[in-house]
């Protein structure tokens, strides 16, 4: 068995399948992508509702750097995209109260900030 052939958790990979983790792959496939892009408006949609976030530019910021998924930078290209995300933002902002975010060492508990 060569390594190009052994893949997750040492399992043999068939031939002609790519031992490529999911989000590895290249999206060259127009469906792929535009079902890739609907999941990942979805989990925007789902991250402003929570209240934690007060507007699409932190949404994106925590997709793009702090959960390391590249296609956030462009999937927000659209204003309708945006301008709903930051109406649930609002939405949930008001329904829940005053925002805390979690103390990191040598940090207060103040409502976040910036939005």
């Amino acid at each position: 068995m060569t390594h190009d052939s052994v893949g997750l958790g040492g399992f043999k990979v068939p031939p002609g399948r790519t031992s490529k983790l999911w989000w590895q792959m290249s999206l060259s496939d127009d469906r792929i992508k535009d079902r890739f892009s609907e999941w990942l408006r979805d989990l925007a949609r789902h991250m402003a509702r929570s209240g934690r976030y007060c507007s699409w530019r932190v949404i994106q910021i925590e997709l793009r750097f702090m959960q390391g998924i590249r296609e956030a930078a462009t999937c927000f290209s659209d204003a309708a995209i945006r301008s709903e995300l930051d109406a649930l933002c609002r939405d949930a902002q008001r329904s829940g109260g005053a925002i805390f975010m979690a103390r990191t060492q040598g940090e207060s508990a103040l409502p976040a900030s910036g939005c």
